[in-house]
């Protein structure tokens, strides 16, 4: 076991401590680097959209390490970082842990399966289509007064985004679709997260299933048609099958289409004993943290009627360390809940390595900042620094701040796009949608100039 020299790690950090590193020397991010151990060898990397015949890619790039080039594999990326660290402020907020505004769709009405959606689960959070091809109290989105707040949203003024969806000055946004491809209304991330897999080898493992029952390529199935058999969507009787337009039976098929007609497609056959590949055998694993100060510090929350200077630049640091202290809960959040990243891939922190919070100084006779944050200290963290902007008159649209945040419905043109969505997945065809051309016999298509 290798030596690890002792450092200076307070076990608190308080709101007058963020603030400090906020508006103090410049200092340039707060970080956690945790050096973790695979529970087992080989690991599951994350896996990505192929091209050209692969269908399957992963990110492996080469770094240098030392003197030494060595392999290295994306494990978690920054946009699955992004993801959890959402997924772990809703589960906090249906908790009862945290309090804070996000904007809520109900689909129940006419989709029960989806039931309520809200904002930090749509990617593209308070700017997703679907978050707004809504009605908010009756009134489409574009025309509510939702949409006028955020028709406000500049480089200098974030304060409609601080009142209604704060954690998209977490994890950053693009207003692309206002006139200009909003250059004025988009926000960088100030939180990345993301893991990696250090020192790796590729690793094949062979995969197999062999049941007592195994229906073989001699057998084809089809897409039934429900009109004459309502017990499956596949049948193997081809009189019972949809037909195309020459009358032949359309085969069964699997979603990447490369299956089509075969039982396995159904689960009705045995798996070929094969190769499963994106399998690496790992030294060990990187959990990078970084929160950019100097991105918090481009966040500005103008009130109306402000027209203290001195009182507007406490509003702003008040409001950046409200951002500042959402990361941190989010992250600690994150973290607390382990490293079980997908089946094969199940990591561990390495208890021979220190795991803590740095804000580095930028002076050389100052030591670097050193800390732990438990979930219970960030969430109270989080709660002083809300209750902090608050006095400045910086508040969250939350019900206890500034009136609670309407749930909003889909609009007419949001259900039926969906409808027939949902109608395609379960294979029923839109005969209202336009013809597509057949492709010319030179695999050009007849239109094509």
């Amino acid at each position: 076991m290798t030596a690890v020299t002792a450092v200076k790690v307070a076990t608190s950090f308080s709101y007058e401590d963020l603030v400090k590193a906020l508006t103090g020397f410049g200092a340039p991010f707060i970080r956690q680097i945790t050096r973790l151990a695979p529970a087992a060898n080989p690991v599951a990397a994350a896996v990505y959209a192929g091209t050209g015949t692969e269908k399957k890619a992963y990110a492996t790039a080469e770094m240098l390490m030392g003197d030494t080039r060595k392999t290295v594999v994306v494990l978690s990326s920054v946009a699955a970082g992004a993801n959890k660290l959402e997924e772990a402020l809703l589960q906090a907020l249906r908790d009862g842990h945290i309090r804070m505004p996000n904007l809520t769709v109900d689909y129940s009405g006419s989709f029960p399966f989806l039931g309520k959606l809200t904002s930090l689960e749509q990617p593209q959070r308070h700017l997703d289509f679907f978050t707004q091809a809504t009605l908010v109290n009756g009134v489409p989105f574009k025309k509510s007064e939702l949409a006028l707040e955020f028709a406000k949203v500049g480089v200098r003024n974030h304060t409609p985004v601080y009142q209604i969806t704060p954690h998209a000055l977490v994890l950053g946004y693009w207003d692309s679709r206002r006139p200009g491809g909003g250059k004025d209304a988009k926000c960088a991330r100030v939180l990345s997260s993301e893991i990696i897999g250090m020192n790796v080898v590729p690793f094949c493992r062979t995969k197999s299933r062999q049941g007592p029952i195994s229906v073989g390529q001699a057998v084809s199935v089809y897409q039934s048609d429900p009109a004459l058999n309502p017990l499956h969507d596949w049948t193997s009787d081809p009189d019972l099958a949809l037909k195309n337009a020459s009358g032949e039976a359309l085969v069964y098929k699997n979603s990447d289409g490369d299956k089509d007609g075969r039982a396995s497609v159904i689960g009705a056959s045995d798996v070929a004993p094969g190769l499963d590949t994106g399998l690496y055998d790992i030294e060990y694993a990187v959990h990078n943290t970084v929160l950019s100060l100097p991105g918090l510090r481009r966040l500005y929350f103008p009130l109306e009627g402000d027209k203290d200077p001195k009182h507007a630049q406490a509003v702003n640091v008040a409001g950046r360390a409200v951002i500042a202290a959402l990361a941190l809960a989010a992250e600690t959040l994150v973290r607390s809940q382990g490293y079980d990243l997908r089946s094969h891939c199940v990591l561990y922190v390495s208890p021979e390595h220190p795991t803590y919070w740095e804000i580095p100084s930028q002076d050389s006779t100052i030591p670097d900042t050193r800390f732990k944050l438990s979930v219970p200290d960030a969430l109270d963290l989080l709660t002083t620094a809300v209750k902090e902007a608050k006095k400045l008159g910086l508040k969250w649209r939350d019900g206890d701040g500034l009136p609670e945040l309407p749930v909003l419905t889909p609009d007419e043109e949001c259900i039926k796009l969906l409808t027939k969505h949902y109608r395609a997945v379960d294979g029923i065809v839109d005969e209202t949608a336009p013809k597509k051309d057949k492709p010319a016999r030179n695999g050009s298509r007849k239109n094509d100039k």
